[in-house]
This record gives C-alpha cells, sequence and structure tokens, in this order.
C-alpha cells in the first residue's frame, strides 16, 4: 500500500494526470529495486510483474486516494525458445531498501509535480484556505490599534521577535 500525505489528497482526487504519474512512478520504484536484486543474483534479462489497483476512498468513504499493489518476490526470466517463464526468488526488502524506495518516490514525485506547474512555493499564500477579506474581528482590531494591515503583520510576523512591527529598521532594544 502506497498512502500519500494529507495535502495532497484532493490534487490526485482533482487531477488524474497526477494519479497516474504517482501510480507510475511507484511501481517504477518497485521494479527498479527488484531488477537491481536480480542482477546482483546475476539473472541475466528478467521481468517484474504487478497488479495495482487505485483506490480513491478510505474505509470511512473519506477522501483518501493511495494505492494497493500486489507484487510477486521475485522476476520472471524465459530462458529457452519454449517460451515458459521461470521464475525466480528475491530476498524481501529490507528497511533500508523501504526507505530508499519510498524516498525515490517522493522525490520523483515532487520532481513531477513540479514540471507540471502543481508544485508551488512554502511561501505562497495564494492557495491558503484562509480568505483574503478581513474578519469583523480583524477589522476593528485594525482601527482602533491603527497597526496597519493585518494580512502583512501576519506574514511578517514569522520574520521578526515583534509580531506587530513592520519596520524593518525598528530597534526593540
Amino acid at each position: 500500500v502506497l498512502s500519500v500525505p494529507f495535502e495532497l489528497r484532493f490534487l490526485l482526487a482533482a487531477r488524474a494526470d497526477a494519479f497516474s504519474a504517482m501510480t507510475r512512478l511507484f511501481i517504477e520504484q518497485l521494479f527498479r529495486w527488484q531488477r537491481e536484486r536480480a542482477r546482483e543474483a546475476q539473472l541475466g534479462n528478467v521481468d517484474p510483474g504487478a497488479v495495482v489497483a487505485q483506490h480513491r476512498g478510505g474505509s470511512s468513504l473519506n477522501l483518501n486516494p493511495h494505492l494497493h499493489a500486489v507484487l510477486p518476490d521475485g522476476v520472471f526470466s524465459l530462458p529457452d525458445a519454449t517460451g515458459r517463464a521461470v521464475f525466480h526468488r528475491l530476498p524481501e526488502p529490507s528497511a533500508n531498501d523501504l526507505i530508499e524506495i519510498a524516498s525515490n518516490i517522493h522525490q520523483r514525485f515532487l520532481r513531477w509535480l513540479s514540471r507540471n506547474g502543481l508544485l508551488r512555493d512554502e511561501h505562497d499564500d495564494s492557495c491558503s484556505n484562509e480568505s483574503t477579506e478581513q474578519t469583523a474581528l480583524e477589522a476593528c482590531t485594525q482601527g482602533s490599534l491603527g497597526v496597519g494591515n493585518l494580512q502583512t503583520v501576519r506574514k511578517t510576523s514569522a520574520q521578526t521577535d515583534n509580531p506587530l512591527t513592520t519596520d524593518p529598521d525598528y530597534d526593540s532594544g
């Protein structure tokens, strides 16, 4: 099973191309690992196999795009003219192998998102769930304290010691 972070669920549900890319990258990395183990065992030309199902919901009918895959614990080869496939069992992946596979999937999917314009800068607030409109409380606070635009204060608060200071030359000492 390949689960995805919560932040990717809406994207994968809305964009079939993104879900397909993630599926392809998942299988490519699993097959890559199997082929490398087969090379280490000097098996020559081999073919892995898999059955993958894309799921869009969780057990409580929530939005939860994820993948289920069934892979044999080995690879297949066609060594003679009979055409009969021969199965070659491979060692099971170690914990480090699984971490490497997951990391490779992560890095490649980030590159795919970036190439397709779906990865935004972490400082970009254009996709925020928060309204750009002021709430009544924010407008009241702005008017009574004279602090200016609270959206600007909110953005600069992480960059200064005093969240109400927007002047870069301010000296709190």
